[in-house]
């Protein structure tokens, strides 16, 4: 996965298979980017961990890299992956505004 030059890390690339929290982060500005590649499946989704139905983020694996940006409050963050079917996944999380 490429990701931006000197980005500054709130989750530091991970890669699994299947469904995994992401650990918990704290972004230092009202956006934050998070960045998710997958294989092995149609999609997968990130959620909060928190409200998992509330507004869920579906990712295309088809794609050769997905990238979100999430407006909110710059408080801690509570993410999860799911991805079905034993899909496997790779996913960063940095702080700000990245371009895609």
């Amino acid at each position: 996965m490429r990701l931006p030059a000197h980005a500054g890390y709130l989750v530091k690339v991970r890669s699994g298979q299947g469904a995994e929290d992401v650990p918990d982060f704290t972004p230092g500005e009202d956006v934050y980017t998070v960045h998710v590649k997958c294989s092995g499946a149609r999609t997968v989704t990130v959620v909060e961990r928190e409200n998992p139905k509330d507004d869920p983020t579906t990712v295309k694996c088809s794609s050769p890299v997905t990238i979100g940006r999430v407006y909110g409050d710059p408080v801690k963050q509570k993410l999860a992956i799911q991805a079905a079917d034993g899909a496997r996944w790779t996913l960063a999380v940095v702080d700000g505004e990245r371009p895609f």
